[in-house]
């Protein structure tokens, strides 16, 4: 285990606030496809368009911001549900890969693939699995997206 999920292990976890959450960030240009991104006293995000349309590559763009925030939702929705269920989980990483492509919509991902890395005794693979699935199914992010996101799992050794 990393030290960083010994720590937040061991911290208590904030109380979760009632619904409805709000949430705000602002862009601020800094030319044409160049921007900052800023949310209260969150390190700023340098970020523009991607390479693929004449960006730079040093910024992040709104494509690969988009699969960081599913592939985030969706580790965090698996290990507070694993955490509810008292099933205990080692390493957890995830790669996600998505397909801009040119639909009769217009430019759409018409394929979101997290590849989950999930680090589970023998005993509670079948488990973690359903956890995972289970959080698929409740990630705010996916959730909120056309396309389906489709997650699949490559371990669960111990």
């Amino acid at each position: 285990m990393t030290q960083s999920s010994e720590v937040a292990e061991s911290s208590p976890r904030p109380k979760v606030m009632p619904l409805p959450h709000s949430y705000g960030v602002s862009v601020r240009s800094e030319g044409p496809g160049r921007g900052v991104l800023e949310a209260g006293s969150r390190p700023a995000i340098v970020a523009g368009l991607p390479p693929e349309f004449g960006g730079d590559a040093e910024r992040w763009s709104p494509e690969h911001l988009l699969l960081s925030a599913v592939s985030l939702c969706l580790m965090n929705t698996f290990q507070v549900f694993a955490e509810r269920r008292g099933l205990s989980v080692g390493a957890y990483s995830s790669v996600v890969k998505g397909i801009l492509d040119k639909t009769s919509a217009g430019p759409v991902f018409t394929s979101i693939v997290v590849v989950v890395d999930l680090e589970a005794p023998p005993s509670m693979r079948e488990e973690a699995w359903r956890v995972l699935e289970d959080a698929k199914h409740h990630c705010i992010a996916a959730n909120a997206l056309r396309t389906p996101v489709d997650v699949r799992l490559v371990t669960a050794a111990a």
